[in-house]
């Protein structure tokens, strides 16, 4: 039987004898990419499919109603400690007040620039998104997110 090039590694592999037309190697990676790309196509195409997905989630979100609560109890636990760094108080501040909280684009440049308030003082929720350069409220230095 004739070698195959995988599309997802470039791997050349040998098809199973009793699948020929097998396209994907073997590799747990391409195997989850090969189900995931079908998934998603058959989501684009299929309405039936797509209201049987909707479905099933609508259903188990039912049976397991206090899972997400359990999980981020059981994953604030488990989370061990991050190592400390020079600004790492001042980089748990400003996660506190973006998660969940606000933050206001101000001007777009070459970099977007950020305001962000503490909660209650504007309207807005979970609005931040990357940026290279983040405005603190009474800080006088930048901390530097990305690189260019």
């Amino acid at each position: 039987m004739q070698e195959k090039l995988c599309p997802y590694c470039g791997a050349q592999f040998q098809p199973c004898r009793y699948h020929p037309n097998q396209a994907v190697c073997g590799a747990h990676q391409c195997q989850r990419q090969r189900r995931t790309d079908y998934h998603r196509a058959k989501l684009a195409v299929d309405p039936a499919y797509r209201d049987q997905c909707r479905d099933s989630r609508k259903n188990w979100r039912e049976k397991n109603p206090g899972y997400m609560k359990r999980y981020r109890a059981r994953r604030s636990v488990a989370t061990p400690t991050r190592p400390t760094f020079p600004l790492a108080a001042e980089f748990d501040r400003l996660r506190a007040l973006v998660k969940n909280n606000v933050a206001l684009n101000l001007k777009s440049l070459g970099a977007d620039i950020w305001l962000v308030c503490p909660p209650g003082s504007l309207a807005a929720k979970n609005t931040f998104a990357h940026a290279k350069v983040i405005v603190l409220e009474g800080l006088a230095h930048a901390v530097r997110v990305g690189k260019e």
